[in-house]
């Protein structure tokens, strides 16, 4: 895909992404105001509380979300993922839990006065701990779901050529034109901000297909080098150490690609 394209495909994934976010931070101050109300708070207050509830959840959302998808953005493996969403929930939930007592600290004179913090009871913080986590949890497969749209997963019908078959083409939509880019005309393809970049010699397109869904159904004459990269095995021209067991891939494109430890041994073992 060409630059001005490219740029209104990113537009347009980036309004898809953040349109469910109003609506959701106006279901939870509801939820929060309906709650703070029938427990006995004047109105007044529980608008007030709802409000500084959601806007310390929206703020530790967005510190919470940055590092959801540098870390979903990174080549770290599975279990190494998983400790790092189980340190950044906690931290999310004490996060969520300060800015709260902050809020709540903020009285009308707090400018002459000062702030007056007062730590939530035992059940209470109990409670807000788990809706942290919980949130947090949401707030990852929120990033699962706009980096991976669930539809380029979908199977193709039965009868159907799928580019496993060498005579298929791979079809890229762009806009409401679909383009076929025959397999050997594929030097690489690589994970590109929720899509999948298919780089040819001369061009680059991108597909809302994930990279998995790709490497399913590429014939064996691609290989998945890198948990971002897929490289066709006629486009490498050569490969050189890169340290650490890893290889860098040079391409008939110019461009050149690391492997992880695991591509690189897919890659020795293929050598004669």
């Amino acid at each position: 895909m060409d630059r001005p394209g490219r740029e209104e495909a990113t537009r347009r994934d980036a309004a898809m992404v953040a349109a469910p976010v109003p609506l959701a931070l106006a279901a939870l101050f509801a939820a929060y105001a309906l709650a703070f109300a029938l427990s006995g708070a004047h109105l007044a207050d529980a608008l007030s509380s709802a409000a500084v509830n959601v806007a310390a959840a929206a703020i530790s959302g967005i510190a919470a979300t940055v590092v959801i998808r540098i870390v979903r953005r990174s080549a770290l493996a599975l279990r190494w993922m998983l400790a790092i969403h189980v340190v950044g929930a906690v931290a999310f939930a004490f996060l969520w839990y300060l800015l709260v007592l902050v809020g709540f600290s903020i009285g009308a004179n707090w400018l002459r006065g000062g702030l007056v913090a007062r730590a939530f009871g035992e059940n209470a913080l109990v409670w807000q701990l788990f809706q942290g986590v919980t949130l947090y949890a949401l707030l990852v497969l929120w990033c699962e779901r706009t980096h991976y749209p669930a539809t380029g997963d979908a199977k193709p019908p039965a009868g159907v050529l799928t580019p496993a078959d060498p005579r298929a083409p791979l079809l890229v939509r762009r806009g409401d034109e679909i383009i076929a880019i025959e397999l050997a005309d594929i030097v690489q393809i690589s994970a590109a901000s929720g899509y999948a970049e298919i780089v040819t010699a001369t061009r680059s397109f991108l597909s809302g297909r994930t990279l998995s869904s790709l490497a399913e159904t590429l014939p064996g004459d691609f290989l998945r080098v890198h948990r971002s990269h897929i490289v066709r095995h006629g486009a490498i021209v050569s490969a050189e150490p890169a340290g650490n067991g890893r290889l860098t891939l040079h391409l008939s494109d110019g461009d050149a690609v690391t492997t992880s430890r695991e591509g690189a041994r897919l890659i020795r073992a293929l050598s004669s």
